[in-house]
Formats: C-alpha cells, sequence, structure tokens
C-alpha cells in the first residue's frame, strides 16, 4: 500500500482481485495511451491495410455499413472521420428495423448505388456469408470488422479482422466493435510510414567487453526479428571470448567468464546470426555501436561486411525528447516501459523494441490527431457494449472520457450540455444517460440519427438532434415499462424458480427495439440465463438473449444449432431465432444444458465482497483512491465493502411510503448510508450492531464534500471469537 500510496482497504482489494505484486498494480492504476496493443497481430489487419492504401491510389469510393445499436452508431463514425482523414470518398448506412441485423441487402443496395469499390462493415460481417457474396457479386471487396464471435465457416472477404477469430493472436478479445474499428485506424495511419509498414525490422543488441570494435568482442547478442512490429522470430546467444573481461563492464552486464565457459566462439554464433538478419533493417539504440561490432565479428569470422539499412532510437529520442536523459534505462523509466534485466542483450532488444513503438506513434501527426479526435466515440461504444473493462478497454475508456469531457465534435458538445453539463463525465453517465439516448435512436427505427448527430457539423443541427433524440428516448422508456410489464406476466406463467434453471419466454406483439432491455431486466430479476422470443405471429420467432458471466451464451447456442435458425452475439448477449413449432423442445434442453453447466449456486442472487474495511478507514483519501480505479463497470465492478459490528448512530425511513433507509454509522465525522428501496427482512433500530455491505460515493452539497455509502445489504452484527 506505502509502495502505491494508496490506502490498506483499496490494497487489500486489489490483493483479493488477483493482484500480486506492485508492478502488476502500477500498470492498473496508472493508464497510459502508449501501452495499446500492437494492431498487426489481429488477424488479417496488414491485408486489409493494402487493399485501403490500393483505394487510395486508385481513387476509390469506399462504403461503411454499420449496425442500429450505440457499439455501430459509433464505429460507423469513427470510420467515416478516418476515410475523410485519408481522403477517400465515402458513404455510410446503419440497418432500419426492417433490414434485420447484419449486412442487408439494403446496405449492399446503397454501397452499390454509391459506385464504391470497397465497402467496411462494422459491428457485423462476420457471419454475413450471403451478405459478402452479394457484395462481391456487385463488384466490392468487401474488409470485415466485427468483434462478435465467428462460425466455423467465415465469409469470402478480403479481410477479416476480429480477436475472436480462431487464429487471432491478439492478446485481448474482448474489444468492442468501435475498438476494432480504431485498432484498423491506428493500423491503417502507421501503416502510412513508408519506414515502418510491410518491412522486416530486427531489434538487436551486443554486450561486449568493452568500447572498441577494433580490439574488443561480443560475448552475448540478441535479436527478434518482427514485421509490422508482430514479433516473427528470436535469436539469442552467449560468447566465449579470447580474451578477459574487465571487471567494469561485468558489473554492468552482470556476464562473467565463467558463466562464458561452455558458450560457442564468435567463429560460430556470427554466421548463424548474419543468416538470422538476412536483409532486414537493423534496429537498436545508438545501433551505430552494435553494427561496429557485428561488422567487425562478421568480417573476421566469414569475411562479410554489414550493409543493411538502419534505425537508431536514440537519434529518434532526441529528436522528439530533446531535453531528456536518452539512455535506454533513462527513457525506459520515463515512459514505463519494462526493462528488468538492464544491460543484457535480449532485455535490452524488448525494451527497445517497445520504444521504437511509442517513438513510431508519437511522430506520427495523423494518428495522433485522430487518438485526439475519436477516443471518445470509442468510450461511448465500449461503455455502451459492456464489454469488460480490462486490459486495453481500460486504457480507451479512461482516455475516452477525458476526450468526450473537452470533445469539440457538435454532436458529443450538444449531448454533454444537453444531457450531463459541465462536470467531468463519468462511466456512470455514460451508461446511464448518454448511451441509452444513442441506442433509442436504433430501438425506434432511427439508428441514422444517431450517425448524422456524431458527423455533424453544425451546433445548432446538433441541438436539435439531441432534442428528437431525447423525446424518442422518452417514448422508448414508456415502450420498455409496458414491454417488460407483458414478459413479466408470461414469467409468472411459465417459469418455476425452483424447477428451472433458465428463463425461456416466448411474448406476443412485444417490440423488437426493446427486447435487450427487456431480457436484461428479466435476468436481473431472477438471476438466470434468459431468453426471450418476440411471438408476432410468424413461423420464425425471433428474440435475444442475456446471461450471467459463468455461462457462454453463444456456446450454448452453438450446442442447441439443430434447434435454432440462426444466432449470434457475444459470450454475455446475443440474437437468436427458431421455428415456432421447436420452441418447447428448446426450453427444455435450453434448462438442461444451464443445468449441466453451472453449479446451483451460481443460479441465486449472490453479493461479492471485496474487502473488509474498518469504519475508522472509511475517509477522503480512501475517495480519492477508488478514483484510481475508474472506469468501473463491466469487469471492473465498483468495489463492495464490508463492515462488521457497526454501531447505529440514526436510523430513518425516507420517501414515498418510507421505502428508502437512510442510517447514520458514524458520528465524527458524519458518515451516512443509504439504502435505495429497502426491502429488509431485518430493519436496523438506533443502537443496534449490524454487519453492512455498501459501495461509496462522493457526496457534494453546499460546498462540502463527504462521504456516502450506497448499502447493498445489512444483517444483524454476526458474533465473533476473539
Amino acid at each position: 500500500a506505502s509502495e502505491l500510496n494508496l490506502s490498506k482497504p483499496i490494497a487489500r482489494m486489489l490483493s483479493a482481485r488477483g493482484f500480486t505484486n506492485s508492478f502488476e498494480a502500477m500498470e492498473f492504476l496508472d493508464i497510459n495511451i502508449d501501452s495499446l496493443e500492437n494492431p498487426f497481430l489481429l488477424p488479417d489487419m496488414e491485408k486489409a491495410v493494402q487493399r485501403v492504401q490500393m483505394a487510395l491510389k486508385r481513387k476509390e469510393k469506399v462504403f461503411i455499413a454499420g449496425d442500429r445499436d450505440t457499439d455501430g452508431i459509433t464505429s460507423t463514425t469513427l470510420l467515416v472521420n478516418l476515410m475523410e482523414l485519408i481522403g477517400l470518398k465515402v458513404s455510410w448506412s446503419v440497418p432500419r428495423p426492417e433490414d434485420g441485423y447484419g449486412l442487408s441487402k439494403a446496405a449492399v443496395d446503397s454501397a452499390a448505388d454509391f459506385s464504391a469499390s470497397l465497402l467496411l462493415t462494422c459491428d457485423c460481417g462476420i457471419k454475413e456469408i450471403d451478405g459478402v457474396e452479394s457484395a462481391r457479386a456487385k463488384g466490392m471487396d468487401v474488409i470485415v470488422l466485427d468483434h462478435h464471435e465467428p462460425s466455423k465457416e467465415l465469409p469470402r472477404a478480403w479481410a477479416i479482422v476480429d480477436a475472436k477469430r480462431a487464429d487471432s493472436k491478439y492478446p485481448f478479445s474482448e474489444l468492442s466493435a468501435c475498438g476494432v474499428a480504431f485498432k484498423f485506424a491506428q493500423a491503417l495511419l502507421l501503416g502510412m510510414d513508408p519506414e515502418f509498414f510491410g518491412k522486416e525490422i530486427v531489434f538487436f543488441d551486443v554486450e561486449t567487453t568493452g568500447m572498441s570494435a577494433g580490439l574488443d568482442e561480443i560475448i552475448e547478442i540478441a535479436g527478434m526479428k518482427t514485421r509490422n512490429g508482430v514479433e516473427l522470430d528470436r535469436f539469442h546467444s552467449l560468447i566465449k571470448p579470447e580474451c578477459s573481461i574487465p571487471a567494469s563492464l561485468t558489473e554492468i552486464h552482470g556476464l562473467t567468464e565463467e558463466m562464458l565457459k561452455n558458450s560457442p566462439p564468435a567463429s560460430e554464433v556470427i554466421p548463424k546470426f548474419l543468416d538470422f538478419i538476412g536483409d532486414s533493417i537493423l534496429a537498436g539504440h545508438n545501433v551505430s555501436f552494435d553494427i561496429k561490432f557485428l561488422t567487425a565479428a562478421a568480417k573476421k569470422c566469414c569475411g562479410k561486411t554489414i550493409r543493411n539499412d538502419s534505425i537508431d532510437t536514440l537519434s529518434e529520442s532526441r529528436m522528439q525528447f530533446p531535453a531528456a536523459d536518452h539512455k535506454l534505462s533513462a527513457l525506459t523509466k520515463s515512459l514505463k516501459i519494462a526493462h528488468e534485466d538492464a544491460h543484457r542483450a535480449m532485455s535490452d532488444v524488448e525494451a527497445v523494441r517497445d520504444l521504437y513503438k511509442r517513438l513510431l506513434s508519437r511522430r506520427n501527426a495523423k494518428l495522433q490527431f485522430f487518438l485526439k479526435n475519436n477516443l471518445d466515440l470509442v468510450a461511448l461504444s465500449t461503455l455502451a457494449d459492456l464489454v469488460p473493462l480490462k486490459s486495453e478497454n481500460r486504457i480507451l475508456v479512461k482516455k475516452g472520457l477525458d476526450a468526450l469531457t473537452k470533445s469539440a465534435r457538435p454532436g458529443v458538445a450538444a449531448l454533454r450540455e444537453g444531457l450531463i453539463g459541465s462536470k467531468k463525465i463519468t462511466a456512470k453517465d455514460v451508461g446511464w444517460t448518454l448511451a441509452p439516448l444513442l441506442n433509442a435512436a436504433g430501438r425506434m427505427g432511427k439508428a441514422s440519427m444517431g450517425v448524422e448527430l456524431l458527423l455533424c457539423k453544425d451546433e445548432k443541427r446538433a441541438k436539435e438532434l439531441v432534442g428528437e433524440l431525447s423525446a424518442m428516448n422518452s417514448e422508448r422508456k414508456t415502450r420498455t415499462r409496458t414491454n417488460e410489464a407483458a414478459a413479466l406476466l408470461e414469467l409468472e406463467k411459465v417459469f418455476v424458480p425452483e424447477r428451472d434453471a433458465a428463463v425461456v419466454l416466448s411474448v406476443k406483439d412485444i417490440e423488437h427495439g426493446v427486447t435487450g432491455l427487456v431480457a436484461t431486466r428479466i435476468l436481473h430479476y431472477v438471476g438466470k440465463p434468459t431468453v426471450l422470443f418476440i411471438d408476432d405471429g410468424n413461423e420464425i420467432l425471433s428474440g435475444t438473449s442475456r446471461t450471467i458471466p459463468e455461462f457462454d451464451i453463444v456456446k450454448a447456442l452453438e450446442k442447441l444449432s439443430h434447434l435454432l435458425e440462426k444466432f449470434g452475439g457475444h459470450s454475455s448477449a446475443a440474437g437468436v431465432s427458431l421455428k415456432r413449432i421447436n420452441l418447447e423442445k428448446f426450453r427444455k434442453e435450453f434448462n438442461e444444458l444451464v443445468r449441466s453447466e453451472v453449479p446451483e449456486e451460481l443460479l441465486m442472487p449472490r453479493l461479492y465482497i471485496d474487502a473488509d474495511v474498518a469504519i475508522d478507514e472509511l475517509n477522503l483519501k480512501l475517495l480519492e483512491d477508488l478514483l484510481r480505479l475508474e472506469p468501473t463497470g463491466n469487469g471492473n465492478e465498483q468495489p463492495v465493502f464490508c463492515s462488521r459490528g457497526v454501531e447505529v448512530k440514526e436510523a430513518t425511513r425516507m420517501g414515498d411510503n418510507g421505502k428508502h433507509l437512510k442510517i447514520v454509522i458514524s458520528s465524527s465525522p458524519k458518515i451516512e448510508a443509504v439504502m435505495w428501496n429497502a426491502e429488509l427482512d431485518f430493519i436496523p433500530k438506533q443502537g443496534e450492531k449490524i454487519d453492512i455491505t455498501f459501495k461509496l460515493e462522493k457526496n457534494e452539497w453546499a460546498g462540502k464534500t463527504s462521504l456516502q455509502c450506497l448499502v447493498e445489504d445489512i444483517k444483524p452484527a454476526v458474533k465473533r471469537r476473539m
């Protein structure tokens, strides 16, 4: 805790969540935009970039086909911004309710009418075999940018960029669709650097017995061969020297004659290293030093000269950071690059590779412009689509929330001013206020209004669109309540909690646009995987599904695919359709599947506690440290604390019919705990001792800041042995 300047409850919480050392915790707490993964690790990314570069040379027209939810709206907007930035003519569409989901006939026809020869899908396409074939038949190449689970058969697209592909090497598979579109933008803009794109670069380093290439020897050599920054191969070897190693150098690199006595000689190692590098570009930190030693060794061992092109990160760092200390160890420390074993060859190679990645990104003006002006879209999509706030998503959302707060984009500014005000935007603001408004556009059949708003360059028109969307959202709320009531009536008829491990409902005339919201409400109500179908009198019932974290809904639907017409989505939510005649069989088999794969205790409401906290640990420092955990949400939940044996100082009922509860759990300083809709078997009274679980929030009133506990549960205090 002291090493990270953290309060003890937060340190205990991080430990409970699996952080094993201070470096892991620091990486989590101190978010760095430079830590974004290499986009070329995604499958087909180089092919996708090459195809857009071809379109630029040919001055082709590009069409973007998106989806109707916030993720689809934002990714469509981002890709339009990208195509306009690089100078391509672009048009777009998002589906209307009658178009269905995915790459629709209407989208392909619109692309053809625009005379597009390149079609990019976003938030759809991975399962659209027929849609892609239709586009190809009309003379278009298709690049699929998606984040949904693929089927065994992939569409015949030019490139399919999806981290969930079985052959993906990308280290994180839970990006939103707009996140995937952003990675494509990152790759495309990096790909405009001719030094980097499509080039094989070998990062290499040598450790030596001295500073003179003519007199001293290489005693360790390492190399990493890359293409577009993606590692292809490694080389490492210690080398037995012919002369002694000065003690002063052993102190630096740690290599001793004893360590090297059984190593191969330079005459054996250097020819192999020359074969390894071939004609690749050589990169290093003060690379001329390493090349001089390699040249001397190559000439001595096999009479060869090194003529490879080279890249020097030392020279580049001096241009970008003129006032900095340019030693590799100093740069890695200031830029927070992992470099645990400095002055050993492979550790230095890895550090130089990571340093080059940072320098390459920072010198790319178009990429930096795009980052600044589009991370707000990625934050909106990531929070709206409820993908886990882990790894790269956490970086994108943290920086994206800052961008949302400052964004000069007229559409975002109108959303912010109309709904949030001037305060800093939080993940909660997006999830509860901004995303529902954009989602309402799609749910009410007007997804194009969402894209129009985000692309809008006129402040007056942007404010008009926000007003129209607000009215739609109000109507959506009314429809949701009506449809939810109908679904709950059906739930009472067919669902027996003691018998059923899952919920499968077919509700007459429920509306397409709100089924996801209603299914989510039912899931929260019963705590069991839920599938909700719309019964509109047709032979095919279509619907949606939501699930608990421990049960992957797409994998479940794959096992029941013999009963289904179509399905697709994520591990936590998916669309699904089946023939009416298969409904009862599906209900039976889905229940059996859930029962066989999920332990019974996981199908009951649960409350996870992150850490116990004493009342005297509830202070403003703890509140400050909680802000370092932001953004919180799916996959990085707001911490739940438990205080045990707490004496109730005051207890009062609030609200209509006293349905809310407020208790005071500390008098000095005064700390209040509030429980909304307090349906409790046990109602605490003044003087009683309780065990209380809660989340902490900041309460600002009359210019003062205080802690407020939002109560999750209250029970009589359990007596514990001393």
